[in-house]
């Protein structure tokens, strides 16, 4: 068996998954030993910080009522302490385990010997006794009282002592547990490192007859091969490396022969462009001419059925010059290089806006453009996507009675919207809108050639992004061109 790369990766793999899985192991043990350290300090010691607290203060208020009560010369309220007795009796039996119980019970023996001999001091100094014999009962029952005090101090209030133990208990086992997971670490990085440097020895020496292959390739130089050596997996990428140099080469002829066939491709479409821009223009311009000198010189020879004809000639011809000149800013903006720059769309929306109204100083349009809008295109691209996009909204709300044209921000993102109030249009047919020499108005409604909106899709496709319309008939059209940003070049 072949000691491979695949192979020692296996084993560098299985290596790291058993030390990771002992390491996980020691976190477990050493996670339950800590949680029950302090699971047994929550048990043991924490209730005890209350539990003294309370017992004291019970016994300092129940002193406090019998001092009280025999000063107030109130017998009832002597007997009415009883329950402050078993309170505390009772409060003193919810002690945590470590407390001992015959430590317990020795304090429930010295808080009663001390509250008999309370009670019976305050019933006797309430009936008025006096002499040596009350005396030495009060000094017994003081003593009583100190003992109790001592009693609960020693057994229910919080020994800090012991509680610092266990924490340094808790502190030691965290340190072996860090101790453990170290040596654990430090044997894995050796384990993989020793493993490692084999491995990164057969790789190097496999990888600079790749990088000189690759190196060679990336000058297109594809017909000496990568040097083969072993027979490992590097060995099999060599391999593979050698049979796509052999592929590329032979797509290399064949981009080149594909190259020189666009290239004359091209130089068909200048030449058809060249002859639509001179020898059709040439005769429709002769029509356009011959038709008009005929309505001017010989109008009154015509009948007014012949005058009608001369002049559908003239307007066929005129358009038929549109088509062409649309025909061919389509074909230079399918071509046109991309030359992308930050592009103020306020100021150029404004820009067009102007000359709209310039040529159509009879028409009152409200235009709204919003301040500080900017887009990453080709500014002259770009404006003559937004001439068509305006020249659109100016044509279509010619028949609104107060037309208004707005341009504003994609809330989307980069990017803006055209939006008018004028003739809108059927979202049924909304696929057809982009289509060249497709219209979804007649031109007796509004004139056109169908290659506006087309012009705008080329555009904005070239520049890498969308447009799309939102419509309704008679309640205006509103067109969004989302651009991206700085980052994406065309």
């Amino acid at each position: 068996m072949r000691w491979t790369i695949r192979g020692k990766l296996a084993v560098i793999v299985l290596s790291t998954a058993v030390l990771q899985a002992i390491l996980v192991a020691v976190d477990l043990e050493q996670e339950r030993r800590e949680r029950a350290s302090l699971a047994a300090i929550e048990r043991d010691y924490l209730p005890l910080i209350d539990l003294g607290n309370d017992a004291q203060r019970r016994f300092t208020d129940l002193t406090r009522k019998l001092e009280d009560a025999a000063s107030a010369q109130d017998l009832a309220a002597v007997e009415a302490t009883r329950g402050d007795e078993a309170a505390l009796i009772a409060e003193l039996g919810h002690a945590p385990p470590i407390v001992p119980r015959d430590a317990l019970l020795a304090l429930d023996q010295a808080i009663d010997r001390w509250y008999l001999a309370a009670t019976d001091v305050s019933r006797r100094l309430i009936r008025g006794e006096s002499g040596l014999e009350l005396t030495a009962d009060i000094a017994r029952m003081q003593a009583f009282q100190r003992q109790a005090q001592a009693g609960i101090q020693s057994t229910v209030v919080l020994d800090r002592g012991k509680l610092s133990s266990a924490f340094r208990e808790v502190r030691r086992l965290i340190s072996e547990a860090w101790l453990l997971r170290m040596l654990i670490r430090i044997g894995l990085v050796v384990l993989v490192l020793l493993l490692a440097v084999g491995l990164a020895l057969q790789i190097v020496r496999s990888l600079g007859a790749l990088a000189a292959g690759f190196e060679r390739f990336g000058r297109g130089e594809f017909v000496t091969a990568v040097e083969v050596r072993g027979d490992d997996e590097l060995s099999e990428v060599a391999r593979l490396a050698n049979r796509m140099a052999a592929n590329l080469e032979d797509l290399n002829r064949k981009l080149q022969a594909r190259q020189a066939e666009l290239e004359r491709v091209n130089h068909e479409i200048e030449a058809f462009n060249y002859s639509v821009s001179h020898d059709l223009r040439a005769p429709l311009r002769a029509i356009d001419g011959f038709s008009a000198a005929v309505v001017e010189d010989y109008a009154q020879a015509l009948p007014p059925k012949g005058q009608d004809y001369l002049h559908r000639v003239r307007a066929a011809a005129q358009h038929m010059a549109e088509l062409i000149d649309d025909i061919l800013r389509l074909s230079r903006v399918t071509r046109a290089e991309l030359r992308r720059s930050r592009v103020d769309v306020t100021e150029m929306a404004r820009s067009i806006g102007e000359e709209l109204a310039r040529a159509a100083p009879e028409r009152t349009v409200q235009l709204d453009v919003a301040p500080g809008l900017t887009v990453f295109a080709d500014a002259r691209m770009l404006r003559i996507a937004l001439e068509n996009l305006l020249s659109n909204a100016w044509k279509f709300t010619s028949k609104a009675a107060r037309p208004r044209i707005e341009v504003g921000q994609r809330p989307e993102g980069p990017g803006f919207f055209v939006k008018d109030n004028g003739a809108g249009f059927d979202m049924a047919y909304v696929d057809k809108l982009f289509t060249p020499f497709s219209r979804l108005h007649t031109t007796d409604e509004f004139p056109g050639t169908g290659i506006g909106l087309a012009t705008v899709q080329r555009i904005i496709h070239r520049h890498g992004g969308q447009v799309s319309a939102r419509a309704a008939v008679d309640r205006g059209a509103t067109f969004f061109v989302e651009l991206p940003g700085d980052d994406k070049e065309g």
